[in-house]
């Protein structure tokens, strides 16, 4: 929808507008034959308004968006006796109706080839009540722990910083790195696609926002792990 929102301001921005008697005499530049519109103003500022007002309405209504953030400094320690390190990769906040959600997935990547794991999926734990809030904040901590034999991604979802509400899941690949190179990518994360909100591995990494992981292993020879997150 944003692109025929965007569409319309290109054509607006190709108008001709010349003022005549108290109206507004509109071109339109993007026809072979210009159509000529007469507005008045009160009737154009009405219009503008009411547009407005529309696409306000949307966005805070059905739009779905989260925000990554990297996490504070890393904590470098063990849980217990099988777990050597644990890695902060992101942190994901937003403001989630009852039926948005989201997927988190953990992929290893080895010399241009990709494993994924299975999503491990978040929603409000009151979706199925339609008398709960409109919307709720949530943040979802993303942490890769290193085992003796294995890597976990551990995930933790708290709803409007309730502890109580706090869910702790995790997946698990067999595999090690020695690791060179990690990044964490902040950004927003729109409906519909999968991105890439972090990346570590045994070389230098070549990764930006707008990749698949597909389009990664094309670009990096090496071993890495990939954590995506897809709002849904």
């Amino acid at each position: 929808m944003f692109s025929t929102v965007l569409e319309s301001f290109i054509i607006l921005a190709m108008i001709l507008v010349c003022r005549s008697c108290g109206y507004l005499t509109v071109r339109l530049c993007n026809n072979d034959q210009p159509i000529r519109l007469r507005f008045s103003l009160r009737q154009l500022f009405l219009v503008v308004t009411l547009v407005g007002v529309g696409l306000g309405t949307w966005h805070w209504l059905f739009r779905k968006v989260a925000l990554v953030q990297a996490t504070p400094t890393e904590d470098q320690f063990a849980d217990d006796d099988f777990v050597s390190s644990r890695r902060n990769v992101a942190v994901v906040t937003g403001s989630f109706t009852r039926d948005t959600s989201l997927s988190v997935s953990l992929h290893m990547v080895q010399a241009g080839k990709v494993v994924q794991r299975p999503a491990v999926v978040f929603g409000r734990e009151d979706s199925w009540n339609t008398k709960a809030p409109f919307r709720k904040d949530v943040r979802l901590w993303l942490s890769l722990v290193e085992t003796i034999r294995a890597t976990d991604l551990l995930m933790s979802w708290t709803e409007n910083g309730e502890s109580d509400e706090r869910r702790t899941l995790s997946t698990t690949v067999n595999l090690k790195l020695n690791i060179v190179a990690k990044e964490t990518l902040p950004g927003t994360i729109t409906s519909g696609r999968s991105r890439i909100v972090y990346v570590e591995g045994d070389r230098a990494i070549n990764v930006d926002g707008s990749m698949t992981v597909e389009d990664f292993a094309k670009a990096n020879p090496g071993n890495y792990l990939v954590v995506t997150v897809e709002v849904r």
